[in-house]
Formats: structure tokens, C-alpha cells, sequence
């Protein structure tokens, strides 16, 4: 595939259902959306992102306005909270439950 907008998903709406949808756990910026893929993959449930070469025009905010109305204001710590909390849910759930 050629360069992907991060954050985005395409696939069909019974299956994100299937796998829970997006995990309202996360808090801050990155993170979630690599989760999601890694449930759709586990899952083995066909999903890709969206070509960037299909997207006419995007907002582009920094990071001061992505992380506006949460305390972590430092989107490397939100995103490295996001990776360790995905590992742990990964990492417990997999042995008792594939579904998550």
C-alpha cells in the first residue's frame, strides 16, 4: 500500500462491532488505532487505512490543539502510555479471552 492517513480504518461495521470497536480506555493522543488494527488482525478480520492519495484536504492541528483538553499535554508520554497499556491488555487477556 502506498502512504496511509494514520488513525483511520476501513472495514465493514459487523466486524468492528465484533471486536469491541475502538477501546475507549485510551486517554491522549496515539495509540488507539493501532490497538484496534491489532484486534482486527488477531482476528484475522480484513481492514486497511485509507490512501492518503484519496483524502482531498485534512485538518491540520499541532500538538499544542490534538492534546488541548487533556492533563498529559506531551503527546510522546500520552502515546507511550497508550503502548504500554495496549501491551498489558494483550499480554492478560491472552491466555483468558481472545475477544478482548
Amino acid at each position: 500500500m502506498t502512504d496511509a492517513l494514520s488513525g483511520t480504518c476501513i472495514a465493514a461495521h459487523h466486524n468492528l462491532i465484533s471486536v469491541g470497536g475502538y477501546d475507549e480506555a485510551f486517554v491522549g493522543w496515539g495509540g488507539e488505532d493501532s490497538e484496534l488494527y491489532a484486534r482486527l488482525t488477531l482476528h484475522r478480520i480484513s481492514h486497511s487505512k485509507i490512501p492518503v492519495e484519496l483524502i482531498d484536504s485534512r485538518i491540520k492541528h499541532s500538538d499544542k490543539i490534538r492534546n488541548k483538553f487533556y492533563h498529559q499535554k506531551d503527546i510522546f508520554v500520552t502515546h507511550a502510555i497508550a503502548e504500554l497499556y495496549a501491551e498489558t491488555k494483550f499480554t492478560t487477556h491472552n491466555d483468558r479471552d481472545t475477544r478482548f
